[in-house]
């Protein structure tokens, strides 16, 4: 089920944690390029940096403690850690997408002037303004673990697609919240207008260079002799006739 979230709990939890401090952004930087697996182990997040850090201010709930995000050429990722274990199905899970990275377009909730959000594993487009304007396509969704959780991970791919058919990442800067509600629709926790940018991809180290004993001189040329024929000779396997 959508709910339109433009009601009081969402704004009165946006506004106070921005006037009174509760949700510290970190200072915008480069993104992370990393490959990573949606299981529910998180080594693989080794080195990437915390995006945002949220003090504990909703107790008995889902309570955000630290977000981390990366990409790869394929996906963006998202990380979130707890204050303290939770049921990650005994709540409704939002990620919105401000893909222009400009507050004043799409849906203006959450922070963020939304182009673009995942509902419970579902996208929808808000760039026009409206609150659901059509499903996306191309998500590729998939978040771990689930059940009883102190943190999780998810994916988003980076081809996804709006009701429109159009790409939704049109530039490499924008911004993200995560909310959460619980199962009657009432806010509880947000982690409010996290900015990133995407991370080039890495390319591969290049492969050794040729050593000087397998570079021909100046001016010979690398063609074998083995494959040219002498002058006036044919390169024909045919034997002339009377030969043999």
């Amino acid at each position: 089920m959508l709910t339109n979230p433009m009601k009081p709990p969402l704004y009165a939890l946006t506004l106070a944690a921005l006037v009174l401090g509760w949700v510290t952004p970190v200072a915008l930087k480069a993104g992370t390029f990393k490959r990573i697996t949606i299981d529910g182990q998180f080594t693989d997040w080794a080195g990437v940096p915390v995006a945002f850090a949220d003090d504990a201010d909703a107790p008995d709930a889902f309570d955000f403690k630290d977000v981390y995000i990366a990409n790869d050429d394929q996906f963006l990722y998202v990380r979130a850690t707890l204050h303290a274990p939770a049921n990650y199905a005994g709540f409704h899970h939002q990620i919105i997408l401000d893909a222009d990275n400009n507050p004043g377009t799409g849906h203006a909730w959450a922070g963020v002037g939304s182009e673009f959000f995942i509902e419970d594993g579902g996208g929808y487009q808000q760039k026009n303004g409206g609150f659901n304007e059509g499903v996306g396509s191309g998500l590729e969704w998939a978040v771990a673990p689930g059940g009883q959780v102190t943190q999780f991970e998810a994916r988003i791919s980076r081809n996804v697609r709006d009701a429109e058919g159009l790409p939704v990442f049109v530039q490499d800067l924008f911004t993200l919240s995560l909310h959460v509600l619980d199962l009657s629709w009432n806010s509880r926790d947000l982690a409010a207008a996290i900015p990133y940018e995407f991370a080039p991809t890495l390319l591969p180290p290049p492969g050794p260079k040729p050593s000087s004993a397998s570079r021909p001189p100046p001016g010979i040329t690398t063609t074998a002799a083995s494959t040219r024929a002498p002058t006036g000779v044919s390169s024909s396997s045919t034997l002339p006739v009377g030969a043999g």
